[in-house]
């Protein structure tokens, strides 16, 4: 070869295992969808192990928080009767605003005080002082 020469450099194109091509992606996708469906379901699986293991323990646990709420309703109510002007907000102790009015001859209810007249009349005070019987 002379140094005119000029040489001629051919590139063979080869793969190049970084690029993906689009069947490859695709495979590659639906892979890690079965992966992540497989763990979640492994996870689930255990979930319902670890339930089950700890099912008397979760019972006790509810026993003993229904005892508890039982024993503060009970406190509740017995501090209602003892004292007639805590305001009853709802209907479900209305039992307990009859039972105030008449041993205590009042009773806060729903925001208003009621009395229980000499008579047997029940009423309330309006804001004047008037008394509205029902």
């Amino acid at each position: 070869m002379t140094g005119k020469e000029k040489k001629e450099i051919i590139e063979i194109p080869g793969e190049n295992p970084t690029n993906f091509k689009e069947k490859e992606q695709s495979l590659f996708y639906l892979f890690g969808g079965v992966l992540l469906v497989l763990l979640f379901l492994a996870a689930l699986s255990s979930n319902v192990y670890y339930s089950k293991k700890n099912k008397k323990k979760r019972l006790k646990n509810n026993i003993v928080k229904a005892e508890r709420i039982e024993k503060e309703e009970k406190k509740y109510r017995q501090n209602l009767m003892a004292d007639p002007y805590i305001n009853i907000e709802s209907d479900k102790y209305f039992g307990i605003h009859q039972n105030r009015l008449r041993e205590h001859r009042a009773s806060a209810y729903q925001g208003r005080i009621f009395y229980l007249g000499k008579k047997g009349g029940l009423y309330y005070r309006s804001s004047t002082g008037t008394r509205i019987y029902i």
